[in-house]
């Protein structure tokens, strides 16, 4: 019994000093780790505003394409000539020029024959026409200022037509799909018709992970986790972007998303390991 006594006394004496020297020594946060993976941050399909024939498809699958590059291009001749038909009516000032030369013709018209109406010497029908002409004159210029103003409008309604007629990238990322080929009819109204392109993101990278809902209780969105590749052994911050409010109640689940910086262009859909910190 006393030997048992002493052994005792032994053990509680070693775990106080493991216990000190934790303390001292600063022990490291317990962790827990589970494995998601990574897909990407940002997936855009991409559709013409109008229907028409694809002229030029200037990538293809796996190039790499920057926010605003132009990626396919439907036939616009027919769009650019009428643009320019119009911006030639925008831009002429003749029709409100003759319609002010002819406003100041007939008002000069109508002063004189009031002139000669007051001596005597012009008729009351004669002063009635000059004024109803002078009166239309200056109708009809209000109306070539209103008609320059429409022609001005209709060639920005063209100029927006032609720019719409190329599909450009709305994201830096990569093409993952061209479903359309030069010489087809692309119509975005036809609901068999899939997107004309698909580009997704890759920097940063998604990292998709379902954890317990207690752990995912004690994170927060903002907060950094480490992530490593299962073929690795080498750890990276990411940070929680997404945190779903409400757990799958089947698993006892919450999706959790990171964002994992991926300058080198890793492609997605690897598995990692998410470091998850666990309770003291």
């Amino acid at each position: 019994m006393q030997e048992r006594c002493c052994r005792a006394g032994l053990w509680a004496s070693a775990l106080s000093l493991l216990a000190l020297g934790s303390i001292l020594l600063g022990a490291a946060e317990p962790t827990n780790e589970y494995v998601g993976l990574t897909k990407p941050s940002e997936e855009r399909k991409l559709s013409f505003s109008y229907a028409g024939v694809v002229r030029e498809v200037l990538v293809k699958k796996g190039d790499r394409v920057k926010a605003g590059q132009p990626m396919l291009r439907l036939d616009d001749r027919l769009d650019k000539n009428q643009l320019a038909q119009s911006k030639i009516d925008a831009d002429s000032l003749l029709k409100v020029e003759y319609a002010k030369q002819s406003m100041d013709q007939k008002a000069v018209r109508f002063k004189r024959v009031t002139e000669l109406y007051e001596k005597g010497a012009a008729s009351p029908l004669e002063l009635e026409e000059a004024e109803l002409n002078a009166a239309l004159a200056a109708t009809q210029y209000k109306l070539s200022g209103e008609e320059q103003q429409t022609a001005k409008l209709k060639a920005q309604g063209y100029e927006i037509k032609v720019e719409l007629a190329t599909l450009t990238s709305t994201i830096d990322g990569v093409v993952q799909d061209i479903s359309i080929r030069e010489g087809e009819y692309a119509d975005p109204q036809q609901s068999s018709q899939r997107a004309a392109a698909v580009v997704v993101q890759v920097d940063p990278l998604k990292v998709e992970v379902y954890l317990p809902t207690p752990v995912a209780a004690r994170l927060k969105v903002g907060q950094e986790l480490e992530v490593s590749y299962l073929t690795e052994d080498v750890w990276q911050k990411a940070k929680i972007e997404f945190l779903d409010p409400v757990a799958d109640a089947a698993s006892g689940t919450r999706k959790l998303e990171l964002k994992l910086p991926n300058p080198g262009g890793r492609e997605p859909g690897w598995q990692v390991n998410v470091r998850v910190p666990g309770q003291q």
